[in-house]
């Protein structure tokens, strides 16, 4: 079986990360549990880089200012 990797959102905290888990994962910023049955994931790659890739789109889409033009 093939791996995937995973952009996943922490639901404590909100902290994103890429993981390769199947049902749970901590969350690295807070120490959660992240149940990845229970929420669907932000993206899915194939390789970690380009998770990487993904991971650091999503959170500059999230950082950008709202209400500017």
């Amino acid at each position: 079986m093939r791996a995937y990797y995973k952009v996943v959102r922490c639901p404590k905290c909100g902290w994103l990360q890429v993981t390769s888990a199947e049902k749970a994962t901590r969350c690295r910023r807070c120490g959660s549990t992240i149940s990845l049955e229970a929420s669907e994931p932000l993206a899915v790659a194939a390789t970690a880089s380009e998770a990487r890739e993904k991971l650091l789109a999503l959170k500059a889409k999230l950082k950008k200012p709202r209400g500017k033009p």
